[in-house]
């Protein structure tokens, strides 16, 4: 009967410990598991999403190129020998272009530089017929051409053509041809921050990968078939991965950036957690059969307690801990559990911020890109970069400085009262000084975390508070158009991250200032061209030399705004024979 009692009480013990601990270890691997694939789905999309903006930046700042030579220096209305130039020092100052081509309307090449050989006026031919002209010459928009490789080198390469239309006719003037380097969008890849032995690649629309941080891999015509959303699959290498995607596109091509992770490194801390798990429970199974043999109502009190709290857990309720009310088995067991859901807090905890502060920060960037995307004013321009990103990042300060004539980095633009007292000083800033000039001079972003730590750091007596700040560079490939500068009140209060996000922000602002730049530009010139198209109908309109002298005279005077003119002739006197000497 003794035994039969201890037996009962032995497995009476096990059920009751057993059962609460299998029930909260299985939700809690559960949702761990759950949690990790999708936080490995979401770190693979991260990364997608950065690598394609960085190669979107690539690709269209080569386009951007092409566009202000059209734009800005009004390339179809220039002699030939102005359009070689411009061609010419475009070419020799971005090396990343291996040919530019310049055709007329009919796709004859007018012009063809080339890194690899010298092309005389006598080896010219004609693109007409070839896509990169057709497709240009048919759509009026700018073309891009798939990713071709040099058979003897390996290298890669793609083709943009950028179409030039005469301003008068309307008619398609030159056409623009340019082949660049694709090994740039190669580094990116190599220069993603991907975890563990995880990569990142680019495919074409037919999923040959075009790059890869592996040149063989490219070299060797690997091809994937890239899914339409992100999943665990099967990666490039054949092994289970979580994979991540994002489209992009330039003209009519479209390309894919994969991110991968093996599934052992994405899942790791869910495997461990499991095995954590499994070896608390069987500990647990061990503790109540030795314990059920000495003393049940010892016994029952604490794993009813640790039952009750294993409830709440399994609902929903991670802040309950279970009591320790002694240090043998049962109190080891309700110190892992409490362990177990600590970790289960910290991670949730963890991933939920980490989730609500990347969502903020990329809905915040979204809505200053929305917002650059309708502005053309520069002042306009900068005074909504500088107070979004100060209010969407809760940055205690944040402002905007632009090169000048002289070289020097002059504020445009800045928030609160201290960016208006700047700004009223014309506050400015020598290159290579500070942050700012530090970012300007070296076209990468420079961040300081602790401003009392870095001896390099100038302090702004107008903005006492700062106690991290970063500078990064508003350019367009080498050119610096200018430095976006924020500032934190709180050391370590600009991360890495945010450092990401606002270079991301200050590569849309320098894309929105260059066509700001445009626009004023091109402005300018239709009102230019109105007046003279004016002036020239209203004396077409005078019937005598002198009224028409008079009109030419009273128009000019209005146009220069000037308060007197003359027109001074000089009449030849008549010689003997009666004729003009």
């Amino acid at each position: 009967m003794k035994k039969s009692l201890q037996t009962r009480l032995t497995v009476y013990f096990t059920i009751l410990v057993l059962i609460p601990l299998l029930l909260v270890g299985a939700i809690g691997t559960w949702q761990t598991y759950n949690r990790e694939r999708q936080h490995a789905l979401e770190s693979q999309d991260e990364i997608t999403k950065l690598v394609a903006e960085q190669v979107q930046n690539f690709i269209d700042t080569r386009e951007n190129d092409l566009l202000s030579l059209i734009n800005i220096y009004g390339f179809s209305s220039a002699s030939f020998e102005e359009q070689s130039a411009l061609l010419s020092s475009l070419f020799s100052k971005e090396t990343v272009y291996e040919e530019i081509i310049l055709t007329n309307g009919r796709g004859r090449e007018l012009l063809y530089l080339s890194r690899a050989d010298v092309i005389t006026n006598q080896e010219l031919g004609s693109r007409a017929g070839a896509d990169e002209f057709e497709k240009t010459k048919e759509t009026g928009k700018s073309y891009f051409g798939t990713v071709s490789f040099n058979e003897a080198t390996g290298e890669p390469y793609m083709v943009i053509a950028i179409p030039s239309f005469n301003l008068q006719s309307g008619q398609l003037a030159n056409v623009i041809i340019a082949k660049f380097r694709f090994k740039s969008v190669w580094d990116i890849m190599g220069q993603a921050d991907v975890e563990g032995s995880g990569s990142v690649y680019m495919t074409d629309s037919n999923g040959y990968v075009v790059a890869d941080a592996n040149p063989s891999v490219v070299l060797k015509r690997a091809q994937v078939a890239p899914p339409s959303k992100n999943q665990f699959a099967t990666g490039i290498s054949g092994e289970a991965v979580a994979l991540a995607v994002k489209q992009i596109k330039f003209g009519d091509q479209v390309f894919y950036i994969l991110a991968e992770q093996p599934v052992a490194e994405a899942l790791a801390l869910a495997y461990n957690n499991m095995i954590l798990i499994a070896a608390v429970t069987f500990f647990a199974m061990f503790a109540a059969g030795i314990l059920g043999l000495l003393a049940s109502r010892q016994i029952t009190t604490p794993i009813a307690n640790l039952a009750t709290s294993a409830q709440l857990v399994s609902a929903g309720d991670l802040n309950q801990t279970a009591i320790v009310e002694s240090e043998d088995e049962i109190g080891a067991l309700a110190q892992a559990f409490n362990a177990m859901t600590k970790q289960l807090r910290e991670l949730i905890g963890s991933l939920e911020q980490r989730v609500t502060d990347r969502t903020k920060a990329l809905t915040a960037s979204t809505e200053v890109s929305r917002r650059l995307s309708t502005i053309l004013n520069q002042d306009q321009l900068v005074k909504e970069v500088v107070e979004q990103v100060q209010s969407a990042f809760d940055f205690y300060h944040a402002q905007i400085y632009l090169v000048d004539d002289a070289g020097d980095l002059a504020m445009a633009g800045g928030t609160g009262e201290a960016g208006q007292i700047m700004l009223e000083r014309k506050h400015t800033v020598s290159k290579g000084r500070g942050l700012v000039g530090r970012a300007a001079n070296t076209n990468a972003p420079v961040l300081v975390s602790d401003t009392q730590t870095d001896s390099n750091w100038l302090p702004n007596p107008l903005l006492p508070e700062t106690k991290s700040e970063v500078a990064v560079p508003i350019s367009l490939g080498n050119e610096v158009l200018g430095v976006l500068d924020v500032q934190h009140n709180q050391i370590n209060g600009i991360t890495a991250e945010n450092s990401a996000l606002v270079q991301s922000i200050a590569n849309q602002v320098a894309i929105a200032l260059k066509n700001a730049f445009a626009y004023t530009e091109v402005e300018a010139q239709a009102k230019r061209e109105a007046l003279i198209s004016l002036i020239n109908q209203k004396i077409q309109n005078s019937t005598t030399i002198e009224s028409t002298l008079q009109t030419a005279l009273r128009e000019l005077s209005i146009a220069l705004g000037v308060q007197e003119a003359r027109i001074t002739l000089k009449v030849n006197e008549l010689s003997d024979s009666g004729k003009l000497a």
